[in-house]
């Protein structure tokens, strides 16, 4: 695929995104009982996407590598030893924010 398609292609998918969200942000919107604007909706869903995109590529992309280069029991160990690391990561931080 040449480079323009795929610049072409991740705007369409992109564009696409903001599109969703931006008619999820309206029915919350519209749901509101103080009726307030969507932009507030509107950016913190597309907070959350940006988000789980980055998060999940850090966490998914060398596991994903390594299954298509046909290393599936590293692929696992990977991703599982990532998952571990983040929850004793974020124990520690609960552990060091508790005596503060």
């Amino acid at each position: 695929m040449s480079k323009n398609k795929i610049a072409l292609y991740s705007f369409f998918h992109a564009a696409g995104v903001i599109a969703y969200i931006t008619m999820l942000a309206l029915l919350f919107s519209v749901w509101s009982p103080d009726k307030e604007p969507f932009i507030g909706p509107l950016v913190m869903l597309t907070t959350f996407v940006i988000s789980a995109t980055v998060t999940g590529g850090l966490v998914l992309a060398r596991p994903i590598t390594l299954y298509l280069d046909k290393q599936k029991k590293d692929a696992f160990v990977f991703l599982i030893s990532t998952i571990l690391w983040l929850m004793v990561i974020v124990g520690i931080i609960i552990l060091a924010s508790s005596r503060f």
